[in-house]
């Protein structure tokens, strides 16, 4: 079967039903929301890293059960020399992507995602977070499907 989990309540479910290949079958049932601690205990990210426009890293199945299609939110938050005076046009972004894969239970599995160039500036620099918003959860007797927010920033 097949298990959904949302963090962050309503708007982050809108932003997921709304997201490229992101489906919810009929047989996964009605998403779960979870808190970040929650879903941190099935899919977690960790070695987050940044080379040029490449951001990479690895997931970590915590459950006992496969995980596949780990939704991510890449952030690239811009952070002024001078945050006192911040000027008007921060260049920071956000992305999702989705790693299609499947992680067997306490496996692991790197992603490396090409962001495109950033912009080169002098009045300040890119900090990078990865965040998972969701995934499916496969399991023998149930199942789910889901987003969950399981690294910080």
């Amino acid at each position: 079967m097949t298990k959904v989990y949302l963090i962050g309540g309503t708007i982050v479910m809108l932003a997921m039903l709304d997201m490229p290949g992101w489906s919810l079958s009929a047989a996964a049932g009605p998403p779960e929301i979870v808190s970040p601690q929650e879903a941190a205990q099935v899919v977690d990210v960790a070695n987050v890293k940044t080379r040029g426009d490449i951001v990479s890293g690895v997931l970590i199945n915590e459950s006992p059960q496969i995980a596949r299609d780990v939704q991510l939110l890449i952030r690239q938050t811009w952070m002024w020399n001078n945050e006192r005076h911040p000027g008007a046009d921060s260049p920071g972004r956000a992305e999702f992507y989705t790693v299609r894969t499947v992680i067997p239970p306490h496996g692991t599995t790197a992603f490396t995602y090409d962001t495109g160039p950033l912009p080169q500036r002098t009045d300040g620099h890119f900090e990078t977070h990865v965040q998972v918003v969701g995934f499916t959860e496969v399991g023998t007797g149930t199942a789910s499907t889901g987003a969950a927010s399981a690294s910080g920033w």
